[in-house]
């Protein structure tokens, strides 16, 4: 599962990166924000699965306290 996690990051920054050089949109802007909320979700969740070894309750708890909907809820 790391490297998957790992693999989709890289992927994730490189488009990531495609989309920063066109020109400013609301549709790039929002691919942008999309696939950095993304990658923000792998790498917590990468530390969580990967450093811990299991994703506990307490984990899903703790993520879940700090999960933001696009309203900002």
């Amino acid at each position: 599962m790391k490297d998957k996690i790992k693999a989709y990051k890289a992927k994730l920054e490189q488009s990531i990166a495609e989309y920063m050089a066109m020109p400013a949109s609301e549709r790039s802007a929002s691919a942008v924000r999309g696939m950095a909320e993304c990658w923000e979700v792998l790498e917590r969740m990468e530390h969580c699965i990967c450093h811990e070894g299991r994703f506990t309750k307490a984990d899903a708890e703790n993520w879940n306290a700090h999960m933001v909907n696009d309203d900002g809820t």
